[in-house]
């Protein structure tokens, strides 16, 4: 197999004692790469109803305060853990998705979080 010369600089981190990187083969970048993936967030990942928003895939859930749907509780569930096919989810992104789309819902829903 080709052995891949530079790998995010190898060249420069293996004079700073990181040979390892210098010795890195492409199978080796592969398996790194793959152990990094992060899945896709996407909106059809999520339910929404007046009780709250759950991301599926990790039960991540936001539960709004009853007449307060900015207000509420975060359930991480298993947000960060490694997926079983050794994928995760990107935090960041989750949370982010999860926020736009409840005030989208909240928006578009007036009447249902009226005190």
């Amino acid at each position: 197999m080709p052995r891949l010369s530079l790998v995010f600089g190898a060249a420069c981190l293996a004079s700073r004692n990181f040979p390892a990187f210098a010795d890195l083969k492409l199978s080796d970048v592969a398996g790194l790469i793959k152990n990094m993936e992060r899945v896709l967030v996407r909106r059809d990942q999520f339910n929404i109803s007046p009780q709250g928003i759950v991301h599926k895939p990790t039960d991540a859930a936001f539960i709004p305060y009853p007449g307060a749907p900015y207000a509420g509780i975060t359930r991480m569930g298993q947000l960060g853990n490694e997926h079983p096919m050794g994928v995760t989810f990107n935090v960041d992104d989750v949370q982010r998705i999860m926020q736009e789309l409840w005030v989208e819902y909240v928006q578009a829903n007036p009447g249902l979080f009226n005190a």
